[in-house]
Parts: C-alpha cells; structure tokens; sequence
C-alpha cells in the first residue's frame, strides 16, 4: 500500500503528458488529414495547448536528467497545466467561431455573377486617408476596441520577452553570447516602458494572464539556456518571426489617425527583426532540433498572442 502512494518518478509526469498529448494529435490530425473531417477556427486554436504541452513536456525530461533542474522540469509540467487551462476557457467563447466571418469581405469591385461590370468613371475623387478600424462589418471591433487591444498585447508581448531574456541570461550571464542578450534585453525593456506609457495614456488595462507569462517567460528562457547557446538563440528566431508578423498585421490595420502609434509599432518591430538577424548570425539556426523547437515556440507564441488581445 505504501509503495503505491509513493511519489511518481520525475520523469513520469512529463512522459505522460508527452503520451497523451501526441495521442491527441495524432488522432485529431489523421482526422483532418486521412478522414477529410475540416477543422473550424476554434479547433485548431485548441490544438496550441497540446502542442505546447509537448514542447514542455520534452524540455521537463531534459531538465529531470539534470539533478539541479528538477525544480525547473516541476514549473515547466505546471505550465503545461495552465497551458490546458487556458484551452478549456476559450472553448465556450462564440468570438472564435465569429472570427471566421474575417474569411469574406465583399470586394468593392466584385459584380454579381451574370452581369456587366460597371463602367468606370471618367475622373477619379482623390483618396480619402484610411482612418484607424473603417471598413469592419457589424460585430466587428470599434476602434477604441482595436486600439485597447493593440497595446494590452503588446504590453503582454514585451513583458513575455523581459522575462525571458531574466531567465536566459540567468543561466547564460557568464557565457559569450551574454553581451548579445543584454543588448536584446535593454531594447525589450525599452519597448515596454513605452507600452507601460501607452496604457496609462490610453487607459488601457494589462492583460489578466500577466502573472503567467511572468512564470512563462522566465521559464521558457531558462529552459532554452539550459539546452544551450544556441537553443536560446533559436527561441529569439521563433519568437521574432512572430512578432514581426504581428507588428506588420497591427500596422496594417491602423490609419492616418493614429500615425504616432503605427510609427511608434513599425520602429520596435524593425528593432524585433534585428534581433532575429543578430540570433542568426549568433548560431540560432544550427540549434539541436531547431525546426520542432522554433515551431513549438512559434505555436506558443501565436497562442498567447491571440488570448491577451482578450483577457
């Protein structure tokens, strides 16, 4: 009775959750792909906590091996734990399913099928400056919505990146590439400051799910470190290839009225790309298992994007 209720081995959690997760995948994308059953939008966002509960899973048993990071292999597997979590809350949101409503927009030049096109005018009015959110569709955000949303974000965005630079730098802080991440560091906490600036400015509240990328960043950046120079240097690849997609998309969406703040979005995600290009030459790419590492990470990023744009 008492060897029954003795402690799993440290290994046991984190292979089981690997299992389990795998199996799941494995199920769901033979589904998809062999059985020809299409996802819709919400299924797919709930595939990223299984995906990174790989990810976490691996680096946990890597940790375990080490006798000095079995802490770290504990906080990864509770990661991992809120990562699910976090999974089964979207689960009831409607706004998932509504987002696929992005997948039509009437095209203003589109004619009905069957009919002439409509000739063009002789003289063309000058273009009207695009103004931040026009063109939505009922449902859609207003602009004070897109705007909130942008800066929670990317407050969220730049604090996950303090946070993991904190926990690389831990671990690497004697080593060659120290200099380089605090370089890395001292941009990132410049852009957060100025999104701190932003959200007293605007009145804008910090995402719900700070005190997890708290945990998550240093995590993520300590777990990284600890599979070396450039495993860490991988995980600024991933992650700013990332970012810079979504600085582009936010960008994009905001007009002529709001120049100071798309200027502001546009200088920081150029300082993101020099990060990556500096990760790069650093050895990034030659990383052990670089492509299911930088893809993990990516899946995770996307993911904690998407929540704290609405928590």
């Amino acid at each position: 009775m008492a060897s029954a209720l003795s402690p799993l081995p440290p290994k046991a959690v984190p292979a089981l959750v690997l299992a389990a997760s795998a199996v799941v995948l494995a199920t769901v994308l033979a589904s998809q792909y062999l059985g020809g059953l299409q996802p819709c939008v919400l299924c797919l966002y709930q595939r990223y906590p299984y995906w990174i509960a790989i990810v976490l899973s691996v680096l946990a048993l890597i940790a375990a091996r080490r006798g000095g990071a079995t802490r770290v292999a504990g906080l990864l597997m509770g990661l991992a734990a809120l990562a699910f979590l976090a999974g089964a809350a979207v689960a009831p949101w409607p706004d998932s399913i509504s987002s696929s409503r992005w997948r039509w927009r009437a095209s203003p030049s589109a004619a009905p099928s069957g009919s002439s096109p409509m000739p063009a005018p002789e003289t063309q009015p000058a273009p009207r400056p695009k103004t931040t959110g026009e063109g939505g569709l009922p449902g859609d955000l207003t602009k004070r919505q897109l705007i909130e949303r942008i800066i929670r974000v990317d407050h969220a965005g730049e604090y996950g990146a303090k946070r993991i630079y904190e926990g690389q730098l831990a671990v690497l802080g004697g080593s060659p590439s120290a200099p380089t991440l605090t370089h890395m560091a001292h941009q990132e906490a410049q852009h957060l400051a100025e999104f701190e600036r932003l959200m007293v400015e605007r009145r804008v509240r910090p995402t719900l799910l700070q005190p997890l990328w708290h945990l998550a960043g240093y995590a993520l950046g300590a777990a990284t470190a600890l599979l070396g120079e450039r495993a860490a240097m991988a995980c600024t690849i991933a992650v700013e290839e990332v970012i810079d997609q979504h600085y582009r998309a936010q960008t994009d969406r905001l007009g002529e009225d709001e120049v100071p703040l798309r200027d502001t979005i546009d200088r920081f995600r150029r300082q993101e790309v020099e990060h990556k290009d500096m990760a790069i030459a650093a050895g990034g790419e030659r990383a052990t298992g670089y492509e299911v590492l930088t893809q993990a990470i990516k899946l995770g990023s996307r993911a904690a994007i998407w929540l704290s744009e609405r928590l």
